[in-house]
């Protein structure tokens, strides 16, 4: 797990020079491993209350924004601006989904 206390600013970081494909495939490995941490687990409300949740649903709205180039319902995506730059820069996305920082 990239974010073991579930800080969305940990998983950008460390993800934010790699390949589309590469972070799309990270984000939904640490969603799977968010959840399973979440429920019916020793520990699963502790992991709640640190926001193992709201963790799995931005790395949800990261994977529908470099999915489909679009702002997903329920999610801020300031976060994933340099993300979404340095993909831009790489040509690896549309430069049109900066208009969605807007």
């Amino acid at each position: 797990m990239i974010s073991p206390s579930f800080n969305l600013r940990e998983f950008i970081e460390t993800v934010q020079d790699k390949d589309c494909l590469e972070i799309i495939s990270l984000a939904q490995q640490e969603v799977q491993m968010a959840e399973q941490r979440s429920f019916s687990v020793k520990g699963a409300v502790r992991n709640r209350n640190d926001g193992s949740t709201r963790y799995a649903a931005d790395l949800k709205g990261l994977i529908f924004l470099l999915t489909y180039g679009a702002k997903p319902m329920g999610v801020g995506i300031a976060p994933f601006w340099i993300i979404c730059k340095n993909l831009v820069d790489r040509k690896q996305i549309k430069p049109e989904i900066m208009t969605l920082f807007k």
